[in-house]
């Protein structure tokens, strides 16, 4: 009970914004792919210089630039650990649905 009293202020923070994100997740899921394509075409162009780049690199990428569009107070609540997780799962499912048309898990 103590730690809750104690950490409050931050759980009403995510609280606030996991509520923000289910009412505009369109707008988030939207950023999401956006990066995750501006993503790739990076790569490509960089492999058309002869720069190789990971997948892993790739990701970094793309986690970079989205993490830069949260605003400063927000960071405290989503770490780049906890965008790494949302951002690597909006991607599998992004794959997933260019795969077949449908998110069923085929990929």
């Amino acid at each position: 009970m103590e730690m809750l009293i104690e950490y409050r202020y931050v759980i009403v923070a995510v609280v606030a914004l996991i509520v923000w994100a289910i009412f505009n997740w369109e707008k988030v899921k939207k950023k999401v792919e956006s990066a995750i394509l501006k993503g790739e075409k990076w790569a490509k162009d960089e492999a058309k210089k002869g720069i190789e780049h990971s997948g892993q690199e790739v990701e970094d990428w793309i986690i970079e630039n989205l993490y830069s569009l949260i605003v400063g107070r927000w960071r405290v609540i989503i770490n780049e650990k906890m965008a790494r997780k949302i951002i690597r799962f909006i991607y599998r499912k992004l794959i997933d649905a260019l795969d077949d048309g449908k998110i069923n898990d085929s990929v």
